[in-house]
């Protein structure tokens, strides 16, 4: 397996969970309020957050974007905000296979 690969495997699991995901903003803490993603209060995270929470300071981060951003015919951001939990998981399933 990639590294990138492995990052979004890692990333995946922040997300999985419907109530640790979240939309239009990179991280939220446990009452839904924006907070850095570096916040020890964040508990929920969007696609492109869960990535860049977990990323070491590299390239590696936009390898691993890439990676699902091949999967879509629009940004991350745009997808993850307006499609569904269970849609946005699919997407990611699929970049890491």
């Amino acid at each position: 397996m990639s590294e990138a690969k492995a990052l979004l495997t890692k990333a995946l699991e922040l997300i999985r969970d419907p109530d640790h995901w979240t939309q239009g903003q990179f991280a939220r803490d446990a009452a839904g309020q924006k907070v850095s993603i570096n916040s020890p209060s964040a508990t929920c995270f969007c696609s492109i957050g869960a990535v860049l929470v977990l990323a070491p300071p590299t390239s590696l981060e936009d390898e691993a974007l890439l990676l699902l951003e091949a999967q879509l015919t629009t940004s991350i951001a745009t997808f993850n905000d307006t499609h569904t939990h269970a849609e946005v998981i699919a997407v990611w399933e699929r970049a890491i296979l």
